[in-house]
């Protein structure tokens, strides 16, 4: 129904005159997004109001517009609140139907007919009973909560509506369970909430009008998030009504895709529209701008239909690299580093590459995991980094599909910053790692695992084992079947423990599970058996050169170790442990794509 005038209309209602009217969500809202914290604050507040006597509570505002019918309002904001209200008057019905003698109680009878009534309405031409839900919820969760109104099996839990509005409504029913256990006082507790409670409806002639108010109310960051906002948009430019169901599936898909994500930051359509934005203009843009940099690109009804068809893709291309692959998914391992790490940041710059064949992807994939690894270990702010990455992106974009070394070293010259700061940061950050602390422990392990495979492949050993291999030390029940490296102090904290660099990654190394568990706190000097028959030759390393069976590639590598850091086992002390630090930063920085 659209309404002659333009005034805005704002009536406070209670919660029984509010769900006299039906509402739908409209397709360019997001799903259901409220979690088990924002549904239980909900729930303590109307708690609260009724313990205290107050007369009435006002909850607070929606906005919307009207639809097809006097009947009918689009929710344009607000589909948290009362997508949770519904909930909970769904579950009260339900309590309803347990109070004893129902059935011959004509006033209970008709309190539970008035509230089904606030959660049904009546659509004609409709299959089974011809009842609905009140509220037309996201997409995503109208099947689940017919089921619940209507008692029927529940569909798949998939998707975060569904998961949200399930968990949603598990937490109303714990809550009513705890606080008001006896049905018998759910009536009273009913006519509390519908007649005592109450909500302003701000209502617009017009969805148009709506979004424009919502948007300014956005601007002061109360608002719709910017996707929803640039869903809209598209849906303002495309005027083909066959055109808008793609538009919708489209994004629908995407949003699906993301949702099966590892990372959690990332699982959202909003980090894929600002990494796109970061590829196509080159400027970091922040959450708040996104929206309008892309109506600023989205221009016609021809512009938006290609945008909405290139974000299943590249939904897909992101959840690819989150999992470790190629954007087209292509196994790699190049990124390894940063995903031990967990690092996001660096994901926009590898989707900016997802035209590159895959040789072209690895050598910008070893680029973009060092500098982020750099970023982490030298302690740079994640801001500094952060401003690197949309020119970084914008550069990759431009790149050929089959950009050489050279052409990719040269598009990522931008991400270089305060590059000799960082090292000399990295180096002296490497000198001060512990184990006892468990974030240093994890960066002393990948620090030790990269340079111990970095010595396999110059040492030109035949069989190198995978950097994510050397990561984890994985326990069997067999201990001779153990796999990985553990790391292992060459001076035992059982004896040197109150020492400080016993704990520093100059008096570590990688060492097999087994041998590890062999050495104990045995001396440096007593292990020295362990570290000569060990599968590294860093490791190796540790005992001189003529102890040692080895080729002459290694040899010449080993030769070289000692140069920096001479085999001192029996007289393994806090000067040699400093030049094993050195020998692991000098190591390390070598192996740096990102380096002098």
């Amino acid at each position: 129904m659209s309404s002659p005038l333009l005034i805005p209309q704002s009536p406070c209602l209670s919660i029984h005159d509010f769900f006299q009217k039906s509402y739908a969500v409209p397709d360019f809202q997001r799903g259901y997004a409220w979690k088990e914290e924002q549904v239980k604050q909900l729930l303590e507040d109307v708690h609260e109001f009724l313990e205290s006597g107050s007369p009435v509570y006002l909850l607070g505002q929606v906005i919307v517009s009207y639809g097809s019918t006097s009947e009918d309002y689009i929710l344009v904001d607000g589909q948290q609140r009362v997508t949770t209200l519904l909930l909970l008057l769904i579950a009260l019905h339900k309590r309803f139907m347990q109070i004893p003698h129902m059935n011959v109680n004509a006033g209970l009878q008709f309190t539970a007919s008035r509230l089904a009534g606030l959660i049904m309405r009546e659509v004609r031409g409709s299959s089974a009973d011809g009842l609905r839900a009140k509220v037309t919820v996201a997409a995503e969760g109208v099947a689940l909560v017919e089921a619940y109104i209507h008692s029927r099996e529940q569909p798949d839990i998939n998707g975060w509506t569904r998961e949200n509005i399930k968990e949603a409504y598990d937490t109303i029913n714990a809550y009513l369970d705890d606080e008001w256990p006896n049905v018998v006082d759910i009536p009273e507790l009913y006519q509390k909430i519908v007649d005592r409670i109450f909500m302003v409806r701000l209502e617009l002639p017009n969805t148009e009008m709506a979004v424009d108010i919502f948007e300014k109310i956005n601007n002061r960051g109360l608002g719709l998030s910017s996707a929803d906002l640039i869903k809209n948009v598209i849906f303002q430019k495309v005027s083909n009504e066959a055109f808008l169901d793609s538009v919708s599936t489209d994004w629908d898909i995407a949003n699906a895709t993301l949702y099966l994500c590892k990372t959690g930051r990332i699982r959202s359509i909003e980090y894929l529209l600002r990494a796109m934005m970061f590829a196509l203009r080159g400027e970091n843009v922040s959450n708040r701008d996104i929206r309008d940099k892309w109506r600023a690109e989205l221009t016609g009804e021809a512009e938006s239909i290609r945008f909405a068809r290139s974000l299943p893709v590249q939904a897909t291309y992101l959840r690819s690299i989150d999992l470790g692959k190629t954007p087209r998914g292509e196994d790699t391992r190049v990124t390894q580093g940063s995903r031990y790490f967990g690092a996001v940041q660096n994901y926009p710059i590898l989707l900016a590459g997802a035209h590159l064949a895959k040789e072209s992807f690895e050598i910008l994939g070893r680029f973009v995991d060092d500098r982020t690894i750099l970023s982490l270990l030298a302690k740079e702010r994640p801001q500094e980094y952060e401003r690197l990455v949309p020119a970084w992106c914008l550069a990759v974009r431009m790149l050929p599909t089959h950009a050489t070394y050279d052409q990719i070293r040269a598009a990522s010259v931008c991400a270089h910053g305060d590059h000799v700061r960082l090292l000399a940061m990295l180096r002296l950050n490497i000198g001060g790692l512990r184990t006892r602390r468990s974030n240093d422990k994890k960066r002393i392990r990948y620090i030790l695992a990269r340079i111990s495979r970095k010595i396999q492949i110059d040492a030109a050993v035949a069989a190198v084992p995978e950097l994510s291999a050397m990561l984890y030390a994985s326990a069997a029940t067999k201990a001779q079947s153990k796999l990985g490296y553990d790391i292992e102090h060459i001076n035992p904290m059982s004896i040197y423990g109150g020492n400080e660099l016993t704990d520093s990654i100059g008096n570590l190394v990688l060492a097999h599970p087994v041998d590890q568990r062999v050495a104990g706190g045995s001396n440096p000097a007593d292990k020295r058996e362990v570290y000569r028959t060990s599968n590294l030759i860093l490791t190796q390393s540790l005992c001189a050169v003529d102890d040692l069976v080895v080729t002459p590639s290694q040899h010449t590598v080993i030769k070289r170790i000692h140069e920096v850091a001479p085999p001192y086992l029996s007289g393994w002390n806090d000067e040699v442990i400093r030049q094993r630090e050195q020998l692991y930063g000098d190591l390390f920085v070598a192996d740096l794509a990102f380096r002098p």
